[in-house]
């Protein structure tokens, strides 16, 4: 057996399916259950030969993200989904032994990618749930300032779904001199807040979006990254050229030019979102508040009860186990309407099941 490099020989990788699970609803993933607008299918079955036998260009959708943006395009650079962009940055400024600091729990991706170029991680636990621990996150930045180079801060936060704050974010850049200061916005659609302005005032920040969880493209696999020109000069160094196919960026398009449709689409998940803590919360879960397009819910001991009624029904949402700190955690992406309404039907069925085992 040829082994692989040191830095990877006994790490974990990120674990997916191979196959289609029978569900009915899935909210395990974060997708949006809506669907992209219908501009998207429309776009789609226009295309031809030249989608498929050609290499794709990516000027109109690169200058169709900076408008969306209010940006310019030389600040874009179009990636396969936000894992690309993420990986690439690292890729580009993170030498080996060189370190990443997260926060954790948060997206793994950021760690694997860093332990594949052979650096170190460095992690912040939370301490109050869901609060960003912003002093023990300055006072590791301070105490291996000379080990870090990439700074990973997802805002929001998955699986958490809570906001850095501006003052936080602050904080961290005064302290960011010659560090890559990475801000993930992935779910940043839901929440109504960007850093993107960041990039005109630090030349170390780069601003890392997704058309997966808002404009519901995740089987395209299409995203970016925004940052400064010459930030973004280095990273088409290392970005693949044709990384991010036709089909994508005839997608993105479309979704872009129908922004009311998303518009629509967000207001009707931001209801349900509502009405969704508030049943959760009176089965006995506790709910925290979420900036993005899901739950964090504490069902304690009985989340796997809970976890298995709905599995039962063919609806799929993310248990977390194994003694992390979300032990016993569920996360439930915000599905459509009626799909709550079959999470309550599926969940009142055996409420009083659950009101015995939770209280």
């Amino acid at each position: 057996m040829l082994d692989p490099k040191e830095s990877i020989k006994n790490m974990s990788g990120y674990s997916v399916p191979m196959f289609e699970d029978d569900w009915n609803i899935k909210i395990d993933s974060n997708e949006n259950n809506y669907g992209p607008s219908p501009k998207v299918f429309e776009a789609l079955s226009k295309c031809n030969i030249k989608n498929i036998s050609f290499y794709p260009f990516y000027g109109e959708l690169t200058e169709k993200i900076a408008e969306y943006y209010s940006i310019e395009a030389k600040n874009v650079k179009v990636t396969n989904g936000a894992d690309e962009a993420i990986q690439s940055i690292i890729q580009t400024y993170l030498d080996n032994g060189q370190a990443l600091l997260t926060v954790v729990p948060s997206f793994d991706m950021p760690i694997i990618y860093t332990h594949i170029q052979n650096g170190k991680v460095i992690k912040v636990p939370f301490v109050e749930k869901w609060k960003f621990p912003i002093e023990d996150f300055l006072s590791k930045l301070e105490e291996d300032s000379d080990k870090i180079k990439v700074i990973y801060l997802a805002s929001p936060n998955n699986p958490t779904g809570n906001l850095i704050s501006e003052e936080d974010l602050k904080k961290i850049l005064d302290k960011s001199d010659n560090k890559v200061v990475l801000i993930d916005e992935t779910y940043a659609n839901y929440s109504e807040t960007t850093f993107k302005n960041y990039i005109n005032t630090y030349d170390n920040v780069f601003i890392v979006r997704s058309f997966s969880k808002d404009f519901a493209l995740a089987g395209m696999r299409l995203g970016c990254i925004i940052s400064n020109e010459a930030n973004i000069v280095n990273l088409k160094k290392v970005v693949s050229p044709f990384s991010v196919n036709a089909y994508a960026v005839v997608a993105g398009m479309a979704a872009l030019n129908d922004i009311s449709y998303f518009n629509k689409v967000r207001k009707e998940i931001f209801d349900t979102k509502k009405e969704l803590a508030s049943f959760l919360s009176d089965l006995g879960g506790i709910v925290y508040n979420s900036y993005a397009n899901f739950l964090l819910v504490d069902f304690k001991s009985k989340a796997e009860f809970v976890y298995k009624k709905l599995k039962k029904q063919n609806i799929l949402v993310k248990l977390f186990k194994n003694g992390s700190i979300l032990e016993n955690f569920i996360r439930i992406t915000i599905p459509t309407k009626e799909g709550f309404q079959n999470i309550k039907q599926a969940l009142e069925i055996c409420k009083n099941d659950i009101d015995d085992y939770l209280t």
